[in-house]
Order: C-alpha cells, then sequence, then structure tokens
C-alpha cells in the first residue's frame, strides 16, 4: 500500500512540475486585416476591428490577411534545437469545412539565418518573439474560423469573422 501512496504522489508531483499540454509557443497581437507588408515588418495595413469583415474592404485579390507575433519559450527553444524548425500550422474552416491548411511556422532555413537572434532575445527576455501571417480567398463563406495550432496539434489560438458584402 505504502509504495501505491508513493507513486500516486511521484505522479501528482511530476503533473504539476511538468504540465502534460504545456504549449511550445503563445500568440499575441493576432488580428485580421487588409493587407500585411511584405518587408520582413509583417506591418498590418487596414486592419479590422470587431468580428465583421466588408468584401469591399478586402484587397483587389480578395484575400483576407491573418497576422500574429509568436512568443516561443523554453519548449520552443528545445524544439528548434532538436528538429530546426518550428511548426506553426493555420486552419482555416469556412462553410463548415476546413478548408485551407497553411504551415507558417519557423523553417530549416530561417533557424539557420536567425538562430543567434532568436537565441539571444530568449536568453535576454525569457522567450523570443517571431512575426509571421498567412491569407485566406475563402472569403465567398458567411463566416471564416481561423485555427493556430502547434506540433503538439495543440489549439494556441482561434478566432472567426464573419464576411459581408
Amino acid at each position: 500500500m505504502q509504495r501505491v501512496t508513493i507513486f500516486v504522489l511521484w505522479l501528482c508531483v511530476t503533473c504539476i512540475a511538468w504540465p502534460a499540454h504545456a504549449n511550445l509557443f503563445t500568440v499575441a497581437k493576432d488580428q485580421f486585416s487588409r493587407l500585411v507588408k511584405k518587408d520582413g515588418t509583417y506591418e498590418v495595413v487596414g486592419p479590422f476591428e470587431g468580428n465583421v469583415i466588408s468584401k469591399g474592404a478586402l484587397d483587389k485579390k480578395g484575400r483576407l490577411y491573418f497576422s500574429f507575433t509568436i512568443h516561443g519559450y523554453e519548449a520552443a527553444i528545445k524544439r528548434l534545437q532538436d528538429v530546426g524548425h518550428l511548426d506553426v500550422t493555420v486552419h482555416v474552416y469556412a462553410g463548415g469545412m476546413r478548408r485551407e491548411t497553411v504551415q507558417i511556422g519557423i523553417t530549416q532555413n530561417n533557424w539557420d539565418a536567425y538562430e543567434d537572434a532568436l537565441l539571444q532575445q530568449f536568453k535576454s527576455n525569457g522567450y523570443f518573439v517571431w512575426k509571421t501571417y498567412m491569407f485566406t480567398v475563402q472569403t465567398m463563406y458567411p463566416s471564416i474560423e481561423i485555427i493556430v495550432r502547434d506540433a503538439r496539434n495543440s489549439t494556441i489560438t482561434s478566432r472567426t469573422v464573419s464576411i459581408v458584402p
């Protein structure tokens, strides 16, 4: 009986110390917009406030942009060091179905190019910042749901927007 009690106590302490579903990263400043500058700053142009967007406000190609900032913590750094990339997957749901899956994480090429800078940010701040974006043209549907997931398939954030004429 004593062995079982000690084992259960060890399990409870382990679960508290190392959460089973700790995210690799968090998302900040997530927003829909008309455009995102492609100059490396990924500055939002024409941000949409609220959860209703007019089709007429989209760019001439009918694209709806979704941008956000990744805050990567120790688990993300470890993953980058172990496998050389950080998966960030965006699922686009429209009309009740998944319409697109877009990979927009840190690629091996990005890690090679920015490893020193990201490690320095992490050492200085306890996290690193990575700005990214994606776009969808699924704007013919009355609403769009964006779900951002990590490599463990954990949902990091989810946003829904209505599209009106």
